[in-house]
């Protein structure tokens, strides 16, 4: 599940459950939505269990695309199923530079 909130301050993106390649399409029309907002985001994903490859590829370049437009990214801690994937295929700190509280 894809859930986006742009508030007044930041906007809240909340990632759950399984991201598939079907789910491909909603993320990156959140991402529009999120660099057009120009707002500090917030990433939570402590219920996503996992996703795939090309929706963490849509996560880093968010994440780079807002960096280069000075906009803070923090990604509050994940799932430890999916920190754990993470840290082992290296792609920990591709994330947002691996920000999380």
């Amino acid at each position: 599940m894809i859930d986006l909130n742009i508030g007044k301050k930041a906007a809240r993106l909340t990632l759950n459950g399984v991201l598939g390649f079907d789910q491909l399409p909603l993320l990156l029309q959140a991402a529009q939505q999120i660099e057009a907002a120009g707002k500090p985001l917030i990433l939570e994903w402590h219920a996503l269990q996992s996703l795939h490859y090309a929706c963490l590829q849509v996560l880093i370049a968010l994440g780079k695309s807002l960096a280069i437009q000075g906009i803070t990214a923090q990604a509050k801690e994940p799932s430890p199923e999916l920190y754990a994937q993470l840290q082992r295929y290296g792609l920990w700190h591709e994330l947002f530079d691996a920000t999380s509280s």
